[in-house]
């Protein structure tokens, strides 16, 4: 029960006064933009499209990237930005009519991007799942990954300075398992 430019703020003073080590921030303004474009009443320019003119949606995103400006700019303040691994992502898609239908492709895709040290500039993942941002925050940070089974994700070895920039062949089975669902 906050907005995202709090949640910015508590971040920047929490890593002012402290020595944190990893930090969650989960900004939701976007996420119920989109929802507000699926719900809206006939009529509404925007009802059921997040691109369309004036779309909450859309405000919301950008409000959201200046806040993630502001999150850069406190980090480089405090003097931390160098050695900081930022990991931005979304806790999944969103369809172009809002919200995150299960059968809607649009929503399978999550934006994710890692930046700091170690992470090459300018790389693309071919394919990711949300199981594998874990163990590449382990791998970058140095520490063991909580669970070494096989079913828990794998590094995102494609992104890093030091590994080849394609990883060839990798299992898509998130994607698999929503196109069985999708077809059945």
């Amino acid at each position: 029960n906050t907005t995202d430019a709090a949640a910015i703020e508590h971040a920047l003073d929490l890593l002012s006064r402290y020595d944190v080590r990893f930090m969650r921030i989960h900004l939701q303004e976007t996420g119920l933009a989109g929802w507000k474009c699926h719900l809206a009443t006939e009529g509404v320019p925007w009802r059921r499209n997040i691109w369309a003119e004036d779309s909450p949606y859309i405000a919301a995103a950008r409000n959201v990237d200046r806040l993630l400006g502001r999150f850069v700019e406190g980090l480089q303040k405090l003097g931390k930005r160098s050695d900081t691994l930022l990991v931005l992502t979304a806790d999944h898609g969103n369809a172009s009519t809002g919200g995150h239908p299960p059968l809607c492709e649009d929503a399978w895709i999550t934006p994710l991007v890692f930046l700091g040290p170690r992470v090459a500039r300018g790389r693309a993942l071919d394919y990711a799942e949300h199981i594998d941002i874990a163990p590449t925050i382990c791998h970058l940070m140095d520490v063991a990954p909580p669970n070494q089974d096989g079913a828990s994700g794998r590094v995102l070895r494609e992104i890093l300075t030091d590994e080849p920039a394609v990883s060839e062949g990798q299992p898509q089975r998130v994607r698999q398992l929503n196109l069985l669902l999708s077809r059945y």
